[in-house]
């Protein structure tokens, strides 16, 4: 069932509904089913999120009502509203936004969010700390935002507040966030005495670095696929599955997250370490087998313990209703584990001047990924999405592996040491 809120177009004052897809062409008024169904009032929130929050008895009406209303299409409410609607008679609020469940009362909260993307997308202070060997820093960073979000949130939480105190949270912590890193950045520089040395422009920095385009080109498209990844993933999720199983999946993925934060950590200390030493010798290649190796450690174990205690955590930390993303958390931290092992290879590419490869693999598992989510969420829902993800990872972290393979087979061999 796919759920959209409409609005009768042309109607003064907008006459709004709770509407269900019938068919490619038409929509169903889930409130006038309802009433006309004689299963009891028209008691269906015409909100979306209202009608989320209303729960499982919210959605068992709705899909009966929908029933009713695909056996009997020419009925009418008891107050003469049309049940089954053609779609050229409504208008889709918004036309992209309610396709993805973003109710129209929330499209211009949606639009100032993401005003927030330029200093989300900003990787320069990241850049700054970790070449200046201040990985203490971001680690305070990345460990008080969602800290400080957390003790809001629940404080939202205990005083019953709306949706939109939650949203501004959110903005909120990411924006003093993400200023803090900025500030961080410039402290560390100033201290240095390198902030003269910054001076904006593009062409006459590049001229003195060869191949500096194509890295930062190769770089930050691969920086923003991945970026990209989560948003969209539960974007489709939702326009293929609807509000309750995105909002499952985004639980999950939360859960995998945060679970892999050790491993993005280890990522970020791993490329200054890894690019000082020489690759004709083993050390670099002994280092990414040994941090492969300690991340995918620490993986098995969250694994083990997502294993037997993952679906009971979500029932407890969400409620019931969420409780199958629990099994979706089962499946999906398969992927995490793949991720977590394979940490070093994208800074190892870099490293070997092969910033292509990390690209080549992110493009190829995102089109895969695309390819195989709409066959697998139709047969198997919830876990079909899940299914598709680990699929996603599997391919991206295979198809690292061969330049990597190449610039170990390569490599210069040891000169031999002679007695004087």
């Amino acid at each position: 069932m796919k759920l959209v809120t409409s609005e009768i177009r042309g109607s003064y004052p907008p006459k709004r509904f709770l509407g269900a897809l019938l068919s490619e062409s038409s929509i169903v008024d889930l409130g006038a089913a309802q009433a006309a169904s004689g299963k009891g009032p028209d008691s269906l929130p015409g909100d979306m999120l209202a009608f989320l929050e209303a729960g499982d008895a919210a959605l068992a009406s709705a899909r009966s009502a929908l029933e009713y209303a695909r056996a009997n299409p020419g009925a009418k409410a008891p107050d003469g509203r049309t049940l089954v609607w053609p779609r050229g008679e409504l208008r889709l609020l918004p036309l992209i936004g309610g396709w993805f469940r973003i109710g129209p009362q929330y499209l211009m909260l949606a639009m100032l969010y993401c005003t927030l993307l330029p200093t989300m997308a900003a990787a320069t202070p990241t850049g700054v700390l970790r070449l200046l060997d201040r990985f203490d820093l971001l680690s305070w960073q990345a460990a008080v935002t969602p800290g400080v979000r957390l003790i809001l949130a629940g404080a939202a939480w205990l005083a019953s507040a709306r949706f939109e105190v939650f949203l501004l949270i959110w903005y909120i912590t990411d924006l003093v966030g993400d200023l803090a890193l900025w500030a961080l950045a410039f402290r560390e520089l100033r201290k240095r005495d390198l902030l003269r040395g910054l001076r904006p422009g593009l062409g006459r920095h590049a001229r003195h670095l060869a191949g500096a385009w194509r890295f930062a080109l190769m770089t930050n498209l691969t920086t923003s696929l991945s970026a990209a990844w989560g948003p969209m993933a539960n974007l489709l999720v939702g326009a293929l599955l609807g509000p309750i199983g995105a909002g499952q999946y985004r639980i999950a993925a939360t859960v995998v997250e945060a679970a892999n934060k050790p491993a993005d950590m280890l990522s970020k200390a791993f490329y200054p370490e890894v690019v000082r030493m020489d690759f004709a010798t083993k050390r670099p290649w002994k280092l990414m087998l040994r941090g492969a190796v300690l991340s995918g450690s620490m993986g098995l174990l969250i694994v083990l313990i997502v294993l037997v205690g993952g679906k009971p955590f979500i029932a407890a930390a969400f409620g019931k209703a969420f409780a199958p993303a629990g099994g979706l958390l089962a499946l999906m931290v398969f992927g995490m584990l793949l991720t977590m092992i394979g940490f070093p290879l994208g800074p190892m590419s870099y490293a070997i001047d092969r910033p292509d490869g990390p690209l080549r693999a992110r493009m190829v598992s995102t089109l895969v990924y695309l390819i195989l989510i709409f066959p697998f969420t139709r047969l198997w829902q919830l876990t079909g999405a899940g299914l598709a993800f680990v699929v996603s990872m599997l391919i991206m972290n295979v198809l690292m592996l061969p330049p990597l393979i190449t610039a170990y087979r390569r490599r210069a061999p040891p000169q031999p040491t002679h007695a004087a």
